[in-house]
C-alpha cells in the first residue's frame, strides 16, 4: 500500500498488475482483504488530513477543492465496490487495478 501511495499520481502498472494478480487464488482473500482495508483507510486518512489542511488558519491544503471532492468520491466508490466484491465474490483483480486508476486520477490536477 505504501509504494502506491508514494508514487501517487504516477503508477507502476506492472507492480500493481502483479499485485493484483496475486490476490486472485481463492486463498488470498485475507491478504486482499489487507490490501483493500489499508489502502480504503489510507485513502480516507488522505482526505481527512487534507480536509483539516483546508480549515487550518492558512486554509493551505496540498489538494484543490476540485481534486479533494474527487479524492473523496473515489474512497466512497471504492468501500462500494469492495462491499460487492466481498459479499458476490467478484474479480478481486479488477478492484485492484480500478481503485488505484480512480485514486490517480483524482489526485492529477
Amino acid at each position: 500500500v505504501d509504494d502506491v501511495f508514494k508514487r501517487l499520481p504516477s503508477v507502476d502498472w506492472d507492480a500493481v498488475h502483479r499485485l493484483a494478480d496475486s490476490f486472485a487464488r481463492a486463498d488470498q482473500l485475507p491478504k486482499f482483504e489487507l490490501f483493500a482495508t489499508l489502502f480504503l483507510d489510507r485513502l480516507h486518512g488522505l482526505v481527512r488530513a487534507q480536509i483539516s489542511d483546508m480549515a487550518g488558519p492558512d486554509q493551505s491544503g496540498g489538494l484543490s477543492a476540485p481534486q479533494l471532492a474527487r479524492l473523496a468520491e473515489t474512497w466512497e466508490t471504492a468501500a462500494c465496490a469492495l462491499a460487492g466484491v466481498e459479499a458476490l465474490n467478484l474479480d478481486r483483480r479488477t478492484f485492484v487495478i480500478e481503485t488505484v486508476s480512480a485514486t490517480a486520477q483524482s489526485l492529477k490536477r
